[in-house]
């Protein structure tokens, strides 16, 4: 997909696909910003789906289950809710391998967990189970408490990045719109265009050009970044 997408540029900007060759220091780079996105959004899924699993916890709770009960309790909801393989099961189904092992307590299973997801409710939600179980606190108040937090802010931070969702598809417009202009200008008057494309000052104009949209697309990606962990 990467050297595609080079192969792309290079013929719209440079008329070569040689030009691509110019782009592969750029691959480990780019390799790097897809493997974050990636991340992030397993992070995101993680967090969308946890709010069941908040939720199913704290109703087990609330019925007066112990905190072992209620992550086998809420293990069982999301693998009904939930897919093989997405985060929230997995994330569930290492807390539940964890407690089948034994040797650890079900608030060392769900800090462990939790620490290294990267949501900061998970682990803020881990925190809570273990001071309250330490403590000796009233479990189902405790949790009670936090599903209703918790939800409350995943709620307002899913508001915010359904606005940024908007912006990154507008984003994704203007980007393609002079894409789209240059290879429509390219088949319809080659004439016309060719001065860009011999001798120095065109590949110097082009080289330029895309200069430019590659450093405005970076830019106003990282305005737009959201980083609630």
């Amino acid at each position: 997909m990467t050297l595609l997408a080079f192969l792309l540029i290079a013929e719209l900007f440079y008329r070569t696909p040689l030009a691509c060759l110019a782009g592969v220091p750029f691959i480990p780079a780019v390799r790097r910003a897809y493997a974050r996105r990636r991340s992030e959004q397993r992070r995101r899924a993680l967090r969308d789906g946890f709010r069941d699993y908040l939720y199913a916890v704290s109703s087990a709770a609330a019925a007066g289950k112990s905190l072992p009960a209620a992550l086998a309790d809420a293990d069982r909801s999301v693998s009904q809710l939930y897919r093989e393989g997405s985060p929230v099961r997995a994330f569930s189904s290492g807390i539940a391998r964890a407690l089948a092992d034994g040797g650890i307590s079900a608030s060392e299973a769900l800090v462990g967990a939790a620490t290294p997801c990267g949501v900061a409710e998970i682990r803020t939600f881990a925190e809570i189970c273990r001071v309250t179980v330490e403590t000796g606190g009233d479990l189902a108040l405790a949790l009670g408490r936090a599903e209703a937090l918790l939800s409350a802010r995943m709620e307002t931070e899913r508001k915010i990045e359904s606005g940024f969702a908007e912006k990154k598809l507008e984003l994704g417009i203007l980007v393609a719109m002079p894409l789209l202009i240059l290879a429509f200008l390219q088949f319809s008057s080659a004439d016309y265009m060719a001065i860009l494309y011999e001798g120095a000052a065109g590949r110097l104009v082009m080289t330029a050009a895309l200069a430019a949209m590659i450093g405005a697309v970076v830019w106003t990606r990282r305005m737009m970044r959201t980083d609630f962990s």
